[in-house]
């Protein structure tokens, strides 16, 4: 089961929200994959977005994301600012077999999901769409200034980018160019897109949360945090001031 809890930036607990889990309008994730439960805020700032499996919860000891999504549909839910949660993105035909991610939403009703099949993924009010699978294997995607950006360690790590927010086949291309080794998960970048922050995943050397600056044609990697470099990081939160 899930449970959203709120902090205030100084650490002291706010509050937590149960997420339905034995309903007609619930979600789970498996409890055992670091790579699942990732939060993304919606491009205007309404809504935060998880992804999940869509079964019932019980005791069984069999693996969520192991199941055919024809026996466990993966889908996107989303809170809102209120604590209403809702389901809004349902597939029984993609991320087979393997995790379900993240999801991401323009907050307009339009929906995408990433996981370690399937690609990039529309969920929307229209039509379902693949809308990339050159890279099947992400982890956490964003619309960031109505473009789409994903994270992965697969074919060249980094973030990359598909222009647009689209809901038909599209091309995604390498924004930011991690190394060869690397393990991203979450990711933020300022307005101007001149810094970026990157939580990876990987213990050796520069694991942890990154700073990364952008000179106009490469971003290079100015440093991982001191205290926390060697400790893989996963989720990040960014107050650009």
């Amino acid at each position: 089961s899930v449970f959203i809890d709120q902090f205030t930036t100084n650490g002291t607990l706010v509050g937590s929200i149960a997420v339905p889990d034995n309903d007609t309008n619930f979600l789970l994730v498996s409890g055992s994959a670091s790579s699942e439960g990732a939060l993304t805020r919606s491009a205007d700032g309404r809504l935060l977005v998880l992804a999940g499996y869509n079964i019932a919860f019980t005791n069984s000891s069999s693996s969520l994301a192991g199941s055919s999504s024809a026996n466990v549909p993966r889908v996107l839910g989303v809170l809102d600012s209120a604590g209403s949660f809702a389901v809004v993105g349902f597939t029984t035909n993609q991320y087979s077999g393997n995790n379900i991610r993240s999801g991401t939403t323009d907050g307009r009703g339009n929906y995408w999901g990433a996981g370690a099949n399937s690609g990039t993924f529309y969920f929307g009010t229209g039509p379902t769409n693949t809308v990339q699978n050159a890279v099947a294997n992400s982890v956490v995607l964003q619309d960031v200034g109505e473009n789409l950006y994903f994270s992965t360690s697969k074919t060249t790590p980094g973030i990359w980018k598909i222009p647009g927010t689209p809901t038909a086949p599209a091309t995604a291309a390498v924004f930011l160019n991690a190394g060869s080794g690397s393990s991203p998960y979450a990711f933020a970048f300022n307005t101007n897109f001149t810094t970026a922050y990157v939580a990876d995943d990987t213990l050796t050397g520069k694991g942890g949360v990154q700073r990364w600056n952008f000179n106009g044609s490469v971003w290079t990697l100015s440093y991982p945090f001191a205290g926390i470099t060697n400790v893989g990081a996963r989720g990040l939160a960014v107050d650009f001031g």
